[in-house]
């Protein structure tokens, strides 16, 4: 395994690469019953052709129509081993707001992958003139990921008790932001 592992952005060619990306995490999940990947139940796991197709049709949106993405692969060898994903609003009004997940495999975490993934993501969103603020969640107990979000400048801005149920499980979740706008935080017009 190379030292230093590639990122790029994932186009249409990737798509299945990602997909086995999610569908390794699922499967993590489902065999260490550790705290969960994300609030889906290992006893519905996600449809691989419903979500391929999904992943095509927002990755080929552009950012001034809700629901795009855009998401960035490492890559040992054609494997995705980890991806970070900006997601865009749902409405118009909220399209200058996105949301990051992350995700690096068990062989691959602990050795500054995370990191180099959202240095990326945090990059592109600075230079789109139209994205002023990155928003994530994380899960209470992923200590891992509080920190590194921390670390990078993330601030806490509010936590949900019970934000999910997920196969036994009672999920907190931590909501934290990054603004990364060239505008001054400022309300009103």
């Amino acid at each position: 395994m190379p030292a230093t592992l590639p990122i790029r952005m994932l186009v249409e060619t990737d798509v299945d690469a990602f997909c086995d990306h999610l569908a390794t995490q699922d499967d993590v999940w489902i065999r260490n019953r550790e705290m969960p990947y994300g609030p889906y139940s290992a006893s519905t796991p996600p449809d691989r052709a419903a979500r391929r197709a999904k992943t095509l049709e927002r990755w080929a949106k552009p950012l001034d129509v809700t629901g795009w993405r855009r998401s960035w692969g490492l890559l040992d060898g054609a494997a995705c081993v980890g991806v970070v994903t900006l997601i865009g609003g749902d409405l118009d009004a909220s399209l200058h707001r996105v949301m990051l997940g992350l995700g690096v495999e068990p062989p691959h975490r602990r050795q500054g992958h995370g990191r180099r993934l959202m240095h990326v993501a945090i990059d592109w969103a600075r230079a789109e003139p139209t994205i002023d603020w990155i928003d994530l969640g994380v899960f209470r107990g992923n200590d891992g990921a509080f920190a590194l979000y921390r670390d990078l400048g993330f601030r806490e801005i509010g936590r949900t008790t019970d934000c999910f149920r997920v196969d036994g499980w009672r999920i907190e979740t931590i909501s934290m932001t990054l603004h990364v706008g060239a505008a001054a935080d400022r309300p009103g017009k």
